[in-house]
């Protein structure tokens, strides 16, 4: 049969140029040669010609069907990561980017003019805070919004810029924050697929997210980049540890946020007693810092946080799950009607409590997995995890936190090609191509996504199931692995090579 395929592949090509070269003699379709029929003679051509190739092939005894075959499936099993991750992130662009503002009925590009609510002028909040901060210092006041003694403190000289240099001043402070947590992702990945971390690095700065982030004057991205920084320095940088606990207690003061990243600091998952003693040690710290300006300001401080985190608010542009659940039985989004919207409304805290059920199962799971594995080193997956869990559960959660995916869902991305399971290879490329879908999708302005898709918090879960998907099959194939020979289990425990080495200083701090 193999030798009969490059003939057969002529012989269909010639019937097929022959068919609809004489169609109008048959009686089929318009009089005259038209475009469909240019079209069918040129798909036998093509069949022609391969055959033709294939023929040349087998006569220097290179073809074979199934060589082919073979050689097909490793090509594509052995692809770079950044592969599936364009293949995944492109259909996002397509649907909800290029077809809106290029194929609309119009005939006209739709710029997303409106695709974030201005507020005049420009970085409200942070000039908020920058008020809040003078006020308290001329009158010892407060405004309704109350910030840590240590943003206080860090901010405060920022007043002698005035407005708008204390804004330009952030906006920089920004973008040099997004440029080096890209840095540092690219830094802390394996060499192999470090094109993924660029090419996300790269293509997320015109973020819809990132824009929102900047036009408010907000510090996530600073936030974030100190905590990475902060797990570099700690897992690479041995003798800097001190400098590491420093930088992850000035991010908690800044956004409470990475509070949950203190899981990062973990040298050994057995080593429970130095584990605990260092958490310990940083949750007592961070605690104290919250006492500099003493009690009465704790107090107003402690009172505004608990009320912001009881009102909550509703809006597309709120990602938490308790803003979801709302929108879901609002009549702003449409999506349900009659029966089952009365009974989304009536039912919203046992949906909502199901989401925050379903988010603690899979960050379980991450964290049992990095238990189980014991791998010494930066875990990618738990930072995303966080990550997503500090953009879900919050009650009031902007796009502008958005910009915080980019380098997790990068470094993860690229950990999940690490590894030398093959029989993991096609699951990985899956997850991967799924993954970067969604990523994608939270790049791209709300206005030109569909009902469904305007809020980014079904996004966020479905990156979230893929971590742990991908964590629960490298459990699997690990335990697979351990019950072959010693050889195989050595090959499984090929990906200690990406950690990161200790210096001979270093020690358990």
């Amino acid at each position: 049969m193999k030798n009969k395929f490059p003939s057969l592949l002529i012989l269909i090509g010639v019937l097929l140029t022959l068919f609809f070269l004489f169609a109008d003699a048959l009686g089929l379709g318009k009089a005259g040669i038209q475009a469909a029929q240019i079209l069918g003679m040129e798909i036998g051509v093509f069949f022609v010609l391969a055959g033709l190739v294939f023929k040349t092939l087998q006569k220097k005894n290179e073809f074979s069907l199934k060589t082919f075959w073979i050689n097909l499936t490793d090509g594509l099993r052995n692809l770079p990561a950044l592969t599936w991750v364009i293949l995944g992130a492109l259909p996002a662009f397509i649907l909800y980017l290029i077809i809106p503002m290029f194929f609309d009925s119009s005939h006209r590009i739709q710029y997303p003019v409106d695709y974030i609510r201005q507020l005049v002028p420009i970085g409200m909040d942070f000039q908020s805070m920058l008020h809040a901060i003078d006020l308290w210092l001329q009158s010892g006041q407060s405004t309704q919004y109350v910030f840590t003694p240590l943003v206080n403190i860090l901010f405060a000289p920022l007043l002698l810029l005035g407005y708008p240099n204390s804004y330009y001043l952030i906006t920089f402070v920004t973008l040099i924050s997004y440029l080096t947590l890209s840095l540092l992702a690219f830094l802390m990945s394996d060499p192999q697929n470090r094109s993924v971390v660029v090419v996300i690095a790269v293509v997320s700065i015109f973020s819809y997210g990132l824009m929102f982030e900047l036009e408010r004057g907000q510090t996530y991205t600073l936030s974030l980049m100190l905590c990475v920084l902060a797990a570099y320095l700690f897992h690479w940088q041995r003798d800097f540890r001190w400098l590491a606990y420093l930088l992850f207690c000035v991010a908690v003061q800044l956004k409470f946020y990475p509070a949950l990243f203190v899981l990062l600091f973990v040298d050994d998952w057995r080593d429970w007693k130095n584990t605990l003693v260092r958490f310990f040690a940083l949750g007592l710290a961070n605690i104290l810092l919250l006492f500099l300006f003493g009690f009465p300001y704790f107090s107003t401080f402690y009172d505004q946080m608990l009320n912001s985190v009881q009102s909550g608010e509703a809006a597309v542009v709120n990602h938490s799950i308790q803003s979801f659940v709302f929108m879901l039985s609002s009549s702003e989004w449409n999506l349900f009607t009659g029966a089952t919207m009365l009974w989304i409304e009536k039912n919203s805290g046992l949906i909502s409590n199901l989401l925050y059920v379903y988010f603690l199962i899979c960050f379980l799971i991450v964290l049992v997995g990095a238990y189980i594995r014991n791998k010494p080193g930066f875990n990618a997956d738990l930072l995303l995890v966080c990550v997503i869990g500090s953009l879900v559960l919050p009650s009031v959660n902007h796009d502008y936190t958005l910009p915080l995916l980019m380098a997790p869902v990068a470094m993860s991305v690229v950990s999940w090609h690490t590894q030398d399971f093959s029989r993991s290879k096609l699951l990985a490329v899956v997850l991967t191509i799924i993954a970067s879908f969604a990523y994608a999708v939270t790049l791209i302005p709300h206005v030109f996504k569909p009902v469904y898709l305007k809020n980014s918090l079904p996004m966020l879960f479905i990156i979230l199931t893929v971590v742990a998907l991908q964590t629960i099959s490298t459990m699997s194939l690990r335990a697979y692995f351990a019950k072959q020979s010693p050889v195989l289990q050595d090959v499984s425990n090929q990906e200690e090579i990406a950690a990161p080495p200790k210096s001979k200083s270093g020690g358990s701090q």
